[in-house]
């Protein structure tokens, strides 16, 4: 992959590092781009009978102007309000767009890998949805809902008001949390505001996208001649036959991070926003509603500015492609003369609509847009446009830029992989956003133990997890050390919890598909975990070598301690801590218990401290013999100085003492007094500074 993305940058590169989505027929990102990738039409046709089984009205159904074809996205009845602090009858109340939404929300956050209870810094919440026809048609229609809640309430679960606020205190995210509407450009024009606000300062992390639902999910609708809406149920964007569009629906979350944050951080970057831009059309178009050339110009302009690039390093548009016989050509043509006024050359630049997959999703079409160009940037492919057979004459493809990718094909150059994203909403909402391949990060995979743990609110999402799981890593690159420490780390721990210990991703897959019930427990009072430090006995040659070589926590440690003891011991630790197993000179100066006691110390101490960060705190610290003191030492009795000059001290003292024997040790009391509790007592004091000890070591 390209190292060019990571030159010159400019501090205004948004990471993408977390996405998630429901889509017509997909319930999550890797099924969306399996469905892309093989040109799926994921819009559903019903029969009459079909629909009449429903509950549809016959005659309604069978006139030749109804349209009996829907986007319609499967689960989004299944909701766990418990796990969003609902209760069930709001729940039954809340308009299923919020629903849909806070479900995919709590997805990215988990695909980004962060836990907000235990992340640092603010999140925002930028997001929309459609308008609101449960509300009317279901909640005022309901006389027990009436009796069980005042109105004020039922209006607070269904104004759109309350969408971005109700995701914050959900997952109790304290940024910036702004409801967005601007009709179909809404879910991308949300995008923009997070970059905007994460380039501000306002968050650390953003939420944005969108959520759309019609209801009921299996019905249609009337075509109506010289409307938005397609006549045959088929999206035909920039084909001669293009005569409108149809509704989809869904809901999609992008999780964004400011680009120097995320690689410090080492979080898993999708691909990288470079550019974005939002404006209006004012006047300059032929109706309120008609679409604004000169707007849709000016903002992919002001979003190529943005990121630095001409029109030439762009290879794919993500166009807004509602197949309108008025917004193709108008779409087109703003896209030419944006191009044009930095390259003249033609036909290089794929162009494509999603919306001929699954329809157009209104308020959640943006976002479903963006996160297609994301995976397309990332992945090298670019996906096929559904249903173009002949250009629409009023579009002038062969002397503009573009050419309609009507196939599934690998990225056309070997140029850094950029991609634009337009969404235009009625009424003159324009915005343009370029993303670009995700930089070249080396992830290594090590050939060692992992634990991944899963945890939910019931044991069937556990084993549903699981399947998901086993699922990505057949179908992902990702290193299994990062799979495991973002399970680890980035996930709430619920009443539900089991655990997989696998070598590799092979084990992995197959331990997940295997997983059964009876595997899983209910947590009840958390014991926490208990660190056990060993003593005498446990050393061996190179016992720190593969630790010491691929975690930098514990190389800095043993090596603070190998240089506090060096002049102490005449040998340098980390020749037999990192000694080939077959070095005998090694294995007999490892044994001599003057230098076997600080390097068990030196080891049981780096092990602690490794693990403190990776997060794993101890409830409780026990020890044998020279274990205790290393208990001590991590329990903050006394510093890692003191500790290592006691556990050097008991090495020497250990063979040449006898049961019984008086050992003095320069010390105060009070230090004494702290270091060694028992069965030690203080024979004598000797003055501020030397204690007189009575009994064994």
């Amino acid at each position: 992959m390209s190292s060019e993305p990571l030159d010159n940058l400019t501090g205004l590169e948004i990471a993408v590092i977390g996405m998630a989505c429901q889509f017509p027929g997909a319930q999550t990102v890797q099924q969306y781009w399996q469905n892309l990738l093989q040109g799926v039409c994921s819009l559903k046709q019903f029969s009459v009978d079909e629909l009449v089984a429903m509950g549809q009205d016959r005659a309604q159904v069978s006139r030749p102007e109804f349209i009996r074809v829907h986007g319609a996205v499967e689960g989004f009845d299944q909701f766990d309000a418990g796990y969003f602090g609902i209760n069930a009858r709001e729940a039954d109340v809340l308009d299923p767009q919020h629903r849909l939404l806070l479900k995919v929300i709590g997805h990215a956050l988990e695909d980004a890998g962060y836990d907000p209870a235990r992340m640092q810094g603010t999140v925002g919440v930028f997001a929309g949805c459609s308008g609101n026809t449960y509300y009317p048609d279901q909640v005022l229609k309901n006389a027990k809902i009436q009796l069980a809640m005042s109105a004020h309430q039922a209006k607070v679960l269904n104004l759109s008001d309350f969408l971005a606020t109700r995701a914050s205190y959900a997952f109790g995210l304290t940024g910036p949390a702004f409801t967005v509407q601007a009709a179909c450009a809404t879910s991308l024009v949300a995008a923009a505001m997070g970059c905007q606000s994460l380039l501000s300062g306002a968050c650390d992390l953003a939420l944005a996208g969108g959520s759309s639902l019609t209801l009921p999910q299996h019905f249609g609708y009337e075509y109506q001649e010289g409307m938005i809406l397609s006549p045959d149920g088929a999206c035909r964007a920039f084909d001669a036959q293009a005569a409108g569009t149809l509704k989809g629906d869904g809901a999609g979350i992008v999780v964004l991070k400011r680009l120097a944050d995320a690689l410090a951080d080492g979080d898993h970057i999708e691909a990288v926003i470079t550019g974005f831009a939002t404006n209006n059309d004012g006047h300059d178009k032929a109706g309120y509603l008609a679409p604004g050339l000169n707007g849709q110009m000016q903002a992919i302009l002001a979003a190529q500015m943005m990121a630095g690039v001409d029109g030439d390093a762009i290879e794919y548009i993500e166009a807004h492609g509602t197949a309108t016989p008025m917004g193709d050509p108008i779409e087109v043509a703003a896209l030419t003369q944006a191009f044009q006024t930095s390259t003249q050359r033609r036909q290089f630049c794929g162009i494509g609509s999603v919306k001929t997959n699954m329809g157009h999703l209104d308020a959640a079409a943006g976002v479903a847009g963006l996160i297609k160009a994301i995976l397309t940037v990332k992945h090298g492919v670019v996906p096929a446009s559904l249903n173009f057979n002949t250009p629409n004459p009023k579009i002038d493809f062969a002397n503009s830029p573009f050419y309609v990718n009507t196939k599934t094909q690998v990225w056309p150059s070997k140029n850094t992989r950029r991609a634009g994203v337009s969404s235009f909403g009625m009424g003159g909402s324009n915005v343009h956003i370029i993303v670009e391949q995700p930089p070249a990060v080396s992830l290594m995979e090590y050939a060692v133990p992992q634990v991944l743990p899963l945890s939910a609110a019931a044991p069937q999402a556990i084993l549903d997890q699981a399947q998901q799981l086993a699922d990505r890593l057949e179908h992902s690159d990702l290193p299994l050390a990062a799979v495991a420490a973002t399970l680890q780390q980035g996930r709430r721990v619920l009443k539900y919890r089991t655990a997989v210990a696998v070598a590799d991703r092979d084990m992995a897959i197959a331990a997940l598909r295997e997983l059964r019930a009876e595997s899983i427990t209910p947590a009840g009072q958390a014991a926490g975990v208990v660190f056990l430090m060993p003593g005498q006995g446990a050393q061996y040659v190179g016992m720190a070598a593969g630790l010491y070589q691929r975690y930098d926590v514990f190389k800095a440690h043993v090596d603070e301690c190998a240089l506090w003891l060096k002049p102490h011991l005449n040998v340098d630790l980390r020749d037999l801590l990192l000694a080939k197993v077959d070095d005998v000179a090694a294995a007999e100066q490892l044994k001599q218990t003057a230098v076997t006691q600080p390097a068990l110390f030196t080891i049981s101490t780096g092990l602690a401290k490794l693990w403190q960060s990776c997060g794993v705190q101890p409830r409780l610290l026990l020890g044998h013999s020279i274990g205790e003191l290393a208990a001590a030492q991590v329990a903050g009795v006394f510093s890692l100085a003191d500790g290592l000059q006691l556990a050097m001290m008991r090495g020497r003292l250990m063979q040449a003492m006898q049961p019984g024997a008086m050992l003095s040790v320069t010390a105060s009391e009070a230090q004494l007094a702290q270091w060694i509790q028992a069965p030690i007592e203080l024979a004598a004091v000797n003055g501020p500074d030397q204690c007189v000890l009575a009994g064994p070591i």
